[in-house]
């Protein structure tokens, strides 16, 4: 009797039907694959050799093995993986050959689809790599309307009238008519442009200059943490960003991560630099010896700078918390920012222990809260609250008190 070979691997020519089959769930493959889940994607992979078995049967070479099924499912993996890489080794030699191929480019189109906004037109959305900005030009019949009561038909023509817009990546995530299909699109070539081994480092730059230009012109701070949160545009933002990411295919890099998981890498490795207050030094502490009135006027544009940077770091602070409310961040990153909010009351800073109250309550916001969690979290905010009485500055003593007093009402209802 022949016995049959015991590797797991099969050279089996798949039919046309098999082949659809087995591309219809690739993309779910290819997602799985990012998450930072260890194993999704394998686990994915045997379930799709169960239905391949309900549909197709076993192949004839295994039929009448004992380990029939186990070595189809090693064997449905291997495509799976082995097709990835593929695509994804193509993808990265054609984006290469055509940078090689255009080394002085100064601009190229990103994105050629957009919903329409009034009747029937089309958008074209170029990015200028110079200026980081984006061209996008909306091309629409040369006649449409009504005479005299009646529907005019249009006339077919090769021409048509285009009407270029600037855009930067900034106001793309600003813009309430940006859907997150384009601004995906304008991501990955800001990203593209950037190169490197963390090309979405620039985005992510982006990303929070555009919540700081959203929140620098409110005039009292404490307006702007208790007003409706889906208003915010820390939540409005986070919310567009997350959704474009979603769209990220598996030749988007960061920091050896890919897809949608190469985006979350990028924002945590910005809320860990933001998440750390160092204050401006000052002439004296310096050690710099200059004369009185010199000393007096570094003294004053130091204060001036501190005061600006603090306003920063709170703004900065409120984005944290929106992110591990919204769940953005991985087991890792939420292990990290409960470290910050934990650990921030015994800083010296008292800026510091505002920020860890703000990122304490995003996780007390949270849909679903535990009940040794929820107790754990109490603790927590009773130090806060022994804080508050230490402040010197009231501006931020009165923000804590918002932000305290918020935080016991979400635990009372959560």
């Amino acid at each position: 009797m022949t016995e049959l070979n015991p590797s797991p691997r099969m050279r089996a020519r798949y039919t046309p039907e098999q082949l659809t089959f087995l591309r219809k769930h690739l993309p779910e493959y290819e997602r799985r694959n990012t998450t930072f889940k260890r194993g999704e994607a394998k686990k994915y992979a045997h379930e799709t050799a169960l239905e391949y078995i309900v549909e197709f049967g076993l192949p004839g070479e295994l039929q009448g093995s004992e380990e029939a099924e186990s070595r189809l499912k090693e064997a449905m993996y291997n495509w799976y993986k082995n097709t990835t890489k593929r695509t994804r080794r193509k993808a990265e030699d054609e984006f290469l050959s055509a940078f090689r191929a255009t080394p002085q480019v100064q601009s190229y189109e990103v994105a050629t689809v957009c919903a329409p906004i009034a009747g029937p037109s089309t958008q074209v959305i170029t990015m200028d790599i110079s200026s980081d900005s984006m061209a996008i030009s909306q091309a629409t019949p040369l006649s449409t309307g009504a005479v005299n009561g009646t529907t005019e038909t249009p006339q077919l023509s090769n021409a048509s009238v285009t009407s270029p817009i600037t855009i930067s990546l900034s106001d793309a995530f600003k813009s309430d008519i940006t859907d997150a299909a384009t601004l995906s699109t304008c991501m990955q070539a800001h990203a593209r442009a950037r190169g490197g081994p963390t090309p979405l480092s620039g985005v992510i730059d982006t990303l929070f200059e555009a919540i700081h230009q959203q929140t620098r012109n409110r005039a009292n701070p404490v307006e702007y943490i208790t007003i409706d949160t889906n208003a915010e545009p820390c939540y409005v933002l986070l919310q567009r960003f997350k959704d474009a990411c979603a769209l990220f295919p598996v030749t988007v890099m960061h920091a050896g991560l890919s897809g949608p998981a190469a985006a979350t890498k990028a924002l945590e490795m910005k809320l860990r630099k933001t998440a750390v207050w160092t204050p401006t030094v000052s002439v004296v502490a310096s050690g710099h010896k200059k004369d009185g009135a010199d000393s007096m006027a570094d003294e004053l544009a130091r204060i001036n700078v501190d005061r600006r940077r603090r306003g920063e770091f709170m703004v900065d602070s409120f984005i944290h918390s929106a992110a591990v409310e919204l769940l953005l961040l991985t087991r890792e990153g939420r292990w990290f920012s409960e470290s910050t909010a934990r650990d921030a009351m015994w800083e010296s800073d008292e800026s510091e222990w505002l920020a860890g109250a703000i990122i304490l309550r995003g996780f007390i916001r949270c849909k679903s809260l535990e009940n040794p969690k929820k107790l754990e979290y109490e603790r927590w905010l009773r130090a806060y609250e022994a804080r508050w009485r230490e402040f010197r500055d009231e501006h931020r003593q009165a923000m804590m008190a918002e932000i305290l007093m918020g935080a016991k009402q979400d635990i009372v209802a959560g």
